[in-house]
């Protein structure tokens, strides 16, 4: 997911994904929390999770949003 994000968000260092979490997954943490604004602990609590789950989604689904079809556009 973080690595999806850093591509909008170029702060976000790209991490290689090899399900550990290391020094480049907190790296990539850190800056993703200092951009929206979550605390600055190196713990990836529930919220910080919900957070990077729900930034994926917004920019995963406006990517598959049809042209001309923008979020908060109503379409009928």
């Amino acid at each position: 997911y973080l690595n999806f994000i850093s591509n909008t968000y170029t702060e976000i260092p790209k991490i290689t994904v090899d399900g550990v979490f290391g020094n480049q997954t907190q790296a990539a943490v850190t800056v993703f929390k200092e951009i929206f604004g979550l605390d600055p602990t190196p713990i990836v609590s529930a919220s910080v999770w919900n957070e990077i789950t729900s930034v994926y989604r917004d920019l995963y689904d406006g990517q598959l949003a049809s042209r001309g079809q923008n979020p908060g556009f109503n379409i009928g």
